[in-house]
């Protein structure tokens, strides 16, 4: 019961995050192969009032005393208590999005979430951890270094900040690993070089 419920808080994640963006998106027939393959659009109203319901299912659901993922959870190693959080947060947060449409609906949801816990800290936040290897590793950082123009800071921001002698050059970039210095990429260009050759963006972006 566990694995479902965690499945299908993710599941919902999905389909906030797609709502959220695009408005109405395929939800109820979605999905579903060639069952459907033309499913019909609905509305962000329709959905985050079907996403409160099952997330509110999912948690009543969630069992900290039975088994979970483990280790095969990415996200909070199987934890379930913390997964239960993340469910009632997202509550808030979709609560929070229909709030003008529908204040009760929305307040009822919130006080509900709240009173059965949400997120307290950074500690609780649902973060991907990616793994060295695949099927788990970044697929952004797989091709990182070969493909410099999309990744690389460009030469007009380097050259600028440098200067000025701009402070923040150390946190936007990273010196180019084969001279040690900041060095742009000229922005739009098409020709490949070494990224080694050249800044990408600071850790800390």
């Amino acid at each position: 019961p566990n694995k479902s419920a965690i499945s299908k808080i993710f599941k919902s994640w999905a389909f906030h995050v797609l709502t959220d963006i695009y408005g109405d998106v395929p939800y109820g027939e979605a999905l579903q192969g060639e069952a459907a393959l033309n499913p019909k659009y609905e509305s962000s109203q329709v959905i985050y009032a079907d996403l409160l319901k099952t997330l509110q299912e999912q948690v009543n659901i969630l069992d900290e005393s039975q088994s979970s993922y483990g280790s095969g959870d990415n996200i909070y190693g199987g934890d379930v208590i913390k997964w239960k959080k993340f469910a009632n947060s997202l509550i808030v947060r979709i609560a929070l999005r229909m709030v003008d449409k529908d204040p009760q609906a929305a307040r009822t949801a919130i006080e509900a979430a709240v009173s059965s816990g949400v997120f307290q800290g950074n500690e609780d936040n649902a973060l991907y951890h990616y793994l060295a290897n695949a099927p788990n590793n970044n697929p952004i950082n797989e091709s990182y270094k070969s493909r410099t123009g999309d990744f690389s800071v460009s030469k007009t921001l380097v050259d600028y900040m440098k200067e000025i002698n701009d402070p923040r050059l150390a946190v936007y970039a990273s010196p180019a690993e084969e001279s040690g210095e900041y060095v742009g990429y000229v922005y739009g260009s098409s020709t490949v070089i070494n990224a080694d050759q050249i800044s990408l963006p600071g850790t800390r972006i």
